[in-house]
């Protein structure tokens, strides 16, 4: 209904990205919204291996990813009447993510130290098409197949230290990529959502 507002809570379908978009209805047919997607993943533990062999292994591993996917979509709804609604839409949005992966171990005569970092930035525009079914007036449920076009960039940098026990570190061996360019993505984007009309 034309006035209407909405919050839409989305979640992947690998359910490690959520979201939050505030929605208004400018007709009975096409709406309007805008929000934000984040994706928060971090693991750190021990590593250990002591078998019967000489051979003797410990450590440390730590992962961290972050990331934050902004969006505004006009949408438009192919079919109004009944409880089920076919909808399209498209926009711009903007993404950017955070990687670093550390891993630190030692075996009976040597160590190493190895890191691994990278950043990604993409903008462009999303076309994406769905379905949206309404148990109530206030509450629906839906789904979107999503399709992404633009330009990204991403700088990554690995940084490999080993050294002998009891002896000098061995030289750092460091390699920096950058990377851009324009890119298509119609992979298996499939997005779930819980709308709370008001």
């Amino acid at each position: 209904e034309e006035g209407k507002w909405a919050i839409l809570f989305t979640i992947d379908s690998g359910f490690n990205t959520g979201g939050v978009f505030f929605k208004k209805h400018l007709g009975d047919n096409h709406a309007v919204r805008l929000g934000a997607e984040f994706s928060v993943n971090t693991r750190s533990g021990d590593i250990s291996s002591d078998t019967s062999s000489v051979v003797y292994e410990s450590g440390s591993q730590e992962r961290d990813q972050v990331g934050v996917h902004v969006e505004l979509i006009a949408q438009r709804y192919a079919r109004v009447t009944g409880s089920a609604h076919v909808f399209y839409g498209i926009g711009p949005f903007f993404d950017y993510r955070e990687y670093h992966d550390e891993w630190d171990v030692a075996w009976a005569d040597d160590r190493e130290f190895r890191s691994y970092d990278e950043e990604y930035y993409s903008v462009g525009g999303l076309f994406l098409v769905g379905g949206e079914w309404f148990a109530s007036k206030a509450l629906s449920l839906d789904i979107e197949y999503l399709v992404s076009f633009g330009y990204n960039s991403s700088s990554r940098e690995n940084v490999n230290q080993s050294y002998d026990n009891g002896g000098p570190p061995r030289p750092t061996q460091t390699r920096n990529d950058e990377l851009s360019g324009w890119f298509i993505d119609a992979g298996n984007a499939v997005r779930f959502g819980l709308g709370i009309y008001f």
